[in-house]
């Protein structure tokens, strides 16, 4: 089972984490990906996302059926934003 979106609005972690808990599972594993200030030297002001949702869900829902498949865990979340998303902004969140 699997939760995947694509959002211009701010992301929400604990949904992710809430979707993901199971009894059965023993833990939740999750990964919260931010936009820094700075790659390879030079300032970073901001990141702006854009994608074509219908393949942008395709491959989402492709990478956590892979996860489901290679490692068992028993639900997978991904969510991505697209537009702007600001330093500190979380531009992706993946619960397993």
């Amino acid at each position: 089972m699997f939760d995947i979106q694509l959002s211009e609005l701010p992301l929400n972690p604990d949904i992710c984490t809430a979707f993901c808990e199971d009894a059965a599972a023993g833990g939740t594993v999750v990964f919260i990906g931010t936009v820094r200030n700075q790659t390879a030297g030079k300032a970073v002001m901001y990141l702006d996302f854009e994608a074509y949702a219908p393949m942008a869900i395709a491959e989402m829902t492709r990478l956590a059926e892979e996860a489901l498949q290679r490692w068992g865990p028993l639900k997978v979340s991904i969510h991505h934003r697209s537009g702007r998303v600001d330093i500190n902004g979380i531009a992706v969140v993946i619960a397993m």
